[in-house]
Formats: structure tokens, C-alpha cells, sequence
């Protein structure tokens, strides 16, 4: 039936059906022939327009059929954007990334947008690898639909891992993937610094190089260090790289007052950059070592065994060496002899970071009345020298004793010149008896030490010294002292017309025994028996005999011999 014309119908006679002559209404369609034409083509800007199709019907008076217009719009792929082309941000900070589509196509239909980190597909989970296989996080937000676009928004959180380079992939029936040229690089805000560990001495210096990566020059860097000293060197720049050197120092005497004070320290540096409207921090500790106790003077007992210490603060890591050397005569320095000195050099304590070193020196003499000095050399960080050590001699001076008379008391005294006396012992040589004794000290470091014994008996006699113990374990003996004790002989009976007198033998410890006549009247009948001597050795005399006096008599004159 033509278009517009209603269907009609026409009874057809004389037809047949099913061996009757009456078939019914019958209702003839008329169908329209029809005809198609498929072209197929890319579409691109060159073939861009209104496109229709004719048909020429095969009949004497040709007549031509045209349809109505096609037009054709090729879609740039500029349509579909992603933006922006780079994100930055500090570590934890959120960025989003764009990706916009247009969804009013005729003739395609969009099927799906993905995404890649690096190349590889971001899973439905939101779970991506970086090139390094890295792992990040991302978030799909639900997509916004307008008349013409849809828009997918995929964010993410700022870390080390959250690197590389992200890509939205489009795909519209047909099974097309459009390749969009605008990729977004997720790049870090951030900074390092070019070492790992940090080492300084009192009197050193320390270089970091810090590398801050932003989209544009810092506004601002600031940098300070515990109890210390920092001087920059100012912000060089390389692209997206910025570096700047800050040296380290640390201002310090480099001694400790007491060896309880001395522990490796760790102090704290910082690192602030402003850049991109943002404050990025960088911590990090620098471990303080080359602090050194010392005493600055020690005491000596010549003769005997010596050590001398320096303890330092290092770090296990840091190879270390000792150099002793001394002060000369002349008041330069001198290395250590090698023979009758030893130096050795103690564990590290695990909790302090303290090492001592010591230098033991055999058996003192006069010699090694000078400064001693240990130089540290610690790898490759510094060089510090101990405190000088000032090694004086113990002194002591024994007050003599003069000779005493048995069951008289002794009072032994001595001048010592040390440190802080512990103990003190008067030993008698010949017996091995030791009896405890006192001190006092006026005067730093000198000490007058004493002893008074009960009644002395010629058993006591013989040498006595003083053993003397210092609070930093030294013992020093004093030079010995004689006891001298002296016995008397018994006395002697005093001869007729005499008295008796002692007399000190001015050559000995003895004593004389004289006697001389009691009166003018009487005279020495032995001249060689005046006197005798005690031997206050024994107690027992060389004689007991001494002459007695006699009365002279003058005869009268004989008036014969006139």
C-alpha cells in the first residue's frame, strides 16, 4: 500500500480451496521493494560532512531516489581530557586527578574508563604499581554526568610510593581505546639530605647536602642543631631539584668535668623548607663523640707501676687509634718510648659509647715526672687530644726519732705530699707489726700522718715506716726510721768519800758513770777507775769497779831531822 493509502480488499473468484469453490474473502498486501546501500568508513576531519545516498530506478524514464542527509562530526580526541598534567604534594597530603569524556555520541557508545600507573592497571580495588612495584592506594569517586561529559575523578594520598606516571583509558563501541595524549605525573614534595650518619667532635665540622624536589623554588629554608652552630650556604637550583649545603659545628671545650658526666650525646638537626605554599621538615640526629675525661693531675709513686687513663665517647662504627705522647724537657712533645710503656685501649660501653684508653708505664722514675697526653684520631671524623695528665711524685719526709729509755713512749710523725689519704700503717721492719695510725691535713694534698706508741722495750727496737693507701689506690712507704731504745744499768754502790754523776757519752747512746770526791779533804786513790760506761744496748756496764778517795793525811815534821 502506498504511504497514506488505506488497505482494501478484492473478492478473487474461481479460486480453489481445499477443494472448495468458496475460498472466503481473501486481502492482498502490497508490499514496497526495498533497497539498502551500506558504506563503511573511518572517521577522521577528512571525511567530515553531510552524507546522503541515491537510487536510480532501471526503467525507460530513469528516475533517481535520494534519502535524507547524514552528517558526520569526527570527534578530535582533545574531547577527552585528563588534567592536570603533573600533582604535587607533601608526604599524606590528598590530590585528585580528572579524567572528562564525552558521552553525546551517535554512533559510539562509551563502554568503560580505566586507569594505569606506569603502564599497569590500576584494579577495580583501587590498587596500583609503580614501575619500582611500589604499591599505592587510589580512590574511584562516583562519576558526574552533564548533557555532554562524563567525569571520573581518582585521588590518591601523597607518599614514596606515590610516584609515576597516571593515564585514563577510554574505550567507545566499537571496541575502541582512545589514547589520550595528556598523562598526570604524581611527583613528592620532599627532602633529603645526602647522608645517613653524622658524626662530630667538639672541634669539627660537618657538611649535609639537602635536595628538596618541588614544582618551584623554595620561599624559605631555615636549619638549627642542638647546642650548636650552622651556617648555610644558600639554595642552587636544577629544575625541579633545589640543593643547599649546610655545615655543622659544634662549639665545645671537648672536656668533661667528672668522668660520671662523660656518655656520647645525640643531638638533634632540623631542616625546614616553605615551598609551594608548604612546610617540609626534615629531622635527623648528628652523634656527638671526641669528649674526653681526663684528671688533670695524677700521682706517682716512684719505683712502682703506673697507669694513666683518658676515656672518650665514640661509636662502634668509627675506627679508632691512640697516640700517647708526652712533655718534654724543653716543653715540646715527645712520642712515648716503646720500651717499658704499654698502651691499651678498652671495649666500647654499649650504653655510654665510652672508651678508655690507658697507658701503663712499668716502673716510674724521675724521668716521667712531666705531662702526658693521649691524641685520638677517630676514622676519618676528627682528631681530638685528650687532657694533659700531670704526673707528680708521691713525697714524704720522716720526723727522726731520737733514742729512747725502755718503757718510755714514741711518738713517730711524718709530712706527705698526695692525694686523699685511706689508711695508714706504721710497720716495724725486724717484727712485721703493724699498728693503724692517724692524719691530718691543713693544706690540699698535704698531710701530716702520726703514730705514739704505749711503753717501748728493747724488743721494739729497729726501723719503722709508714705505709700510707691513697683514695686512687696508690700506697706509698716512707723512707724507715730508727728506734733507738735504750736499758739501764742497775745502779752502781758509790765508793767511800765520793758521788756519784752521769754523763752522756757524747760519741754513742751510752752513758758514764763518774765519781768524784765528796771533799776537798779527800783525793782519788785510782785515777783509772773514775769511771765507768753503760752499754744502754744490754743494760750491763764495762766495769763495775770505781775508786774511792781518801783523806790525806800531811805528816808533822820531824824535830830529828831539823
Amino acid at each position: 500500500r502506498p504511504p497514506g493509502k488505506q488497505w482494501y480488499q478484492r473478492r478473487v473468484r474461481g479460486l480453489k480451496c481445499d477443494g472448495s469453490n468458496d475460498c472466503g474473502d481473501v486481502t492482498i498486501e502490497r508490499v514496497p521493494i526495498v533497497m539498502k546501500s551500506i558504506l563503511a568508513m573511518s572517521v577522521g576531519p577528512d571525511n567530515e560532512g553531510d552524507w546522503r545516498c541515491s537510487f536510480t530506478k532501471d526503467t525507460d524514464g530513469a528516475s533517481e531516489i535520494r534519502s535524507n542527509e547524514v552528517v558526520i562530526t569526527s570527534l578530535p580526541l582533545g574531547s577527552v581530557t585528563q588534567s592536570p598534567p603533573q600533582v604535587w604534594g607533601v608526604e599524606g597530603t590528598e590530590s585528585s586527578v580528572t579524567c572528562t569524556v564525552p558521552t553525546n555520541l551517535t554512533l559510539s557508545k562509551l563502554v568503560s574508563v580505566s586507569w594505569t600507573l606506569d603502564g599497569n592497571q590500576i584494579s577495580n580495588q583501587g590498587t596500583g604499581l609503580n614501575q619500582d612495584n611500589q604499591v599505592t592506594q587510589f580512590t574511584r569517586a562516583e562519576p558526574t554526568d552533564t548533557m555532554e561529559t562524563r567525569t571520573h575523578v581518582i585521588s590518591f594520598t601523597h607518599g614514596e610510593a606515590a610516584v609515576g606516571t597516571l593515564l585514563c583509558h577510554v574505550v567507545y563501541t566499537p571496541e575502541r581505546e582512545l589514547v589520550i595524549s595528556q598523562s598526570t605525573e604524581m611527583n613528592l614534595i620532599k627532602v633529603t639530605s645526602n647522608v645517613d650518619r653524622i658524626y662530630l667532635t667538639p672541634d669539627s665540622e660537618a657538611d649535609i647536602i639537602f635536595t628538596i624536589q618541588a614544582p618551584e623554588a623554595p620561599v624559605s629554608t631555615t636549619a638549627e642543631l642542638q647546642d650548636g652552630q650552622h651556617l648555610k650556604s644558600g639554595v642552587v637550583s636544577d629544575g625541579n631539584y633545589f640543593t643547599e649545603t649546610v655545615t655543622l659545628s659544634f662549639a665545645s671545650s671537648g672536656s668533661t668535668a667528672t668522668e660520671g658526666d662523660l656518655v656520647r650525646r645525640d643531638l638533634t638537626y632540623s631542616y625546614t623548607v616553605n615551598v609551594a605554599s608548604q612546610n617540609v621538615t626534615v629531622t635527623g640526629t648528628v652523634k656527638l663523640i671526641g669528649e674526653t675525661f681526663a684528671p688533670e693531675s695524677l700521682w706517682m709513686v716512684l719505683g712502682a707501676r703506673m697507669k694513666l687513663t683518658t676515656s672518650f665517647t665514640t661509636d662502634r662504627s668509627i675506627l679508632t687509634t691512640i697516640t700517647w705522647k708526652r712533655v718534654s724537657g724543653d716543653g715540646n712533645t715527645e712520642d712515648i718510648p716503646s720500651e717499658g710503656y704499654n698502651s691499651i685501649l678498652t671495649d666500647i660501653d654499649q650504653d655510654t659509647g665510652v672508651v678508655t684508653a690507658m697507658l701503663i708505664i712499668d716502673k716510674t722514675d724521675s724521668s716521667d715526672e712531666t705531662g702526658y697526653f693521649a691524641e685520638i684520631t677517630l676514622g676519618d671524623v676528627g682528631v681530638v687530644t685528650g687532657r694533659t695528665l700531670n704526673l707528680q711524685p708521691i713525697t714524704g719526709d720522716v720526723v727522726p726519732v731520737k733514742p729512747v729509755w725502755e718503757k718510755e713512749s714514741v711518738t713517730f710523725s711524718a709530712n706527705i705530699n698526695g692525694p686523699e689519704i685511706v689508711s695508714i700503717i706504721l710497720r716495724h721492719q725486724e717484727s712485721g707489726k703493724e699498728s693503724e695510725g692517724n692524719s691530718t691535713s691543713d693544706v690540699l694534698n698535704q698531710h701530716s700522718v702520726s703514730f705514739t706508741s704505749g711503753s717501748f722495750y728493747s724488743s721494739h727496737r729497729g726501723t719503722y715506716t709508714f705505709i700510707i693507701s691513697f683514695l686512687d689506690g696508690l700506697v706509698y712507704e716512707t723512707e724507715g726510721v730508727n728506734v733507738v731504745v735504750k736499758i739501764r744499768c742497775r745502779p752502781l754502790r758509790t765508793p767511800p768519800n765520793t758521788s756519784q754523776n752521769e754523763v752522756e757519752d757524747p760519741n754513742s747512746d751510752n752513758y758514764l758513770v763518774t765519781v768524784a770526791c765528796s771533799d776537798s779533804n779527800y783525793q782519788i786513790m785510782y785515777d783509772d777507775q773514775t769511771s765507768v760506761k753503760c752499754d744502754t744496748t744490754t743494760g750491763t756496764y764495762n766495769s763495775t769497779t770505781l775508786t774511792p778517795c781518801a783523806r790525806v793525811y800531811v805528816p808533822s815534821p820531824d824535830p830529828t831531822d831539823s
